[in-house]
């Protein structure tokens, strides 16, 4: 089964603040899906761990190890050509989620993939477009 991982889901496993029960059992059984993250993955994902590590709430091996390691573990979808990504913000204003959200939800949806997430707006969205998901929080 191919599961879109957003960066809530990864921050889970990153950082021990964000880490709830569902996200460990998602992370034990993950070795037996294929994981998959849009390109932006990337950026978002190291946005978020440089802010938590100026403020002193994860130490540098989060984004210097522990993400490169994570990253091996997924597959990165290229990002999206113009036509796409029109179609990404029509999706991101239809169910008012930010573009990084709607880049998740389009993945999903276009690979009729699961979508793991924290994220309850985005998790809502996904049930609403008949994409399965898994409630990380």
């Amino acid at each position: 089964m191919t599961v879109v991982v957003d960066a809530s889901a990864a921050l889970a496993w990153l950082v021990p603040s964000q880490a709830t029960a569902a996200s460990e059992a998602f992370r034990a059984a993950a070795a037996s899906e294929m994981l998959l993250a849009p390109d932006a993955f990337r950026m978002e994902m190291r946005h978020a761990l440089i802010k938590l590590e100026l403020r002193g709430l994860v130490g540098a091996v989060a984004l210097d190890a522990d993400l490169p390691a994570l990253e091996t573990l997924l597959s990165i979808a290229p990002q999206p050509v113009p036509a796409e990504l029109a179609g990404v913000i029509a999706l991101a204003r239809s169910e008012q989620l930010g573009v990084y959200d709607a880049l998740y939800l389009h993945l999903a949806m276009a690979r009729g993939a699961t979508l793991a997430s924290r994220d309850s707006v985005l998790l809502d969205a996904a049930t609403r477009r008949g994409v399965g998901v898994r409630d990380l929080r």
